[in-house]
């Protein structure tokens, strides 16, 4: 019989790096069920980031790494050179900031 996990196609897990300010609240149980069509992500802010997601990079899921609007073009470069080091990796902008910036509301 299914689980109400089951209901959604895939889930987007967010893996809290030490930039959030929320590092240490990622569950380790979700280790245990995540699915190999539901998605870790990574939003990195920093190289201590990078280093940590490196760390992470071995779930049996789809990879996802998004660098923190805020910091730029330079910083997106940065992590899209972390992303091709690594092939099964995939690369997210932050769309809704892409379009509408910071604004809030939109």
């Amino acid at each position: 019989m299914p689980t109400w996990r089951d209901w959604v196609e895939c889930w987007v897990v967010d893996y809290k790096l030490p930039s959030s300010g929320e590092f240490g609240s990622f569950n380790p149980d979700n280790s245990k069920i995540i699915r190999p069509q539901d998605c870790l992500k990574f939003v990195v802010g920093s190289l201590e980031d990078l280093v940590e997601a490196e760390k992470h990079l071995g779930f049996s899921c789809n990879i996802i790494v998004s660098p923190v609007w805020e910091m730029g073009p330079e910083w997106f470069t940065e992590v899209v050179e972390f992303v091709k080091k690594y092939s099964w990796v995939r690369l997210s902008l932050q769309l809704h900031k892409v379009i509408w910036g910071n604004r809030k509301g939109v």
